[in-house]
């Protein structure tokens, strides 16, 4: 978005919504619980439609370790639709009382 020409407010709008009427749509559950060391997992693969015009879809995968680490990983897989994606994450929320908890995060630019 151009902050000195102002945005252009529809398309603003559309990519607000995205997430709001987000919708799962799928499910995968792989385990590899019969493997050994770090390939000893399972994974959870949840797949979201985006948008109410279907602007794509949001891919989040939850690989969790016997020693208590959850790997997740979120994508995001767009329409032959172009346009201004201002913003792209994910909201994590736990429990107030949740008192052991370490966050590790890489940032890609």
């Amino acid at each position: 978005m151009d902050n000195d020409r102002g945005a252009d407010a529809c398309r603003k709008r559309v990519n607000g919504l995205a997430g709001d009427y987000a919708r799962c749509v799928d499910v995968k559950v792989n385990d590899n619980s019969a493997k050994t060391g770090s390939e000893r997992y399972v994974e959870v693969v949840y797949t979201y439609a985006l948008g109410m015009d279907g602007l794509g879809e949001a891919v989040v995968s939850y690989k969790v370790f016997e020693d208590g680490f959850i790997k997740t990983t979120l994508a995001m897989r767009l329409r032959e639709r172009t346009f201004d994606m201002p913003e792209f994450g994910m909201m994590f929320k736990t429990d107030a009382d949740f008192d052991n908890l370490t966050w590790v995060w890489r940032r890609f630019f």
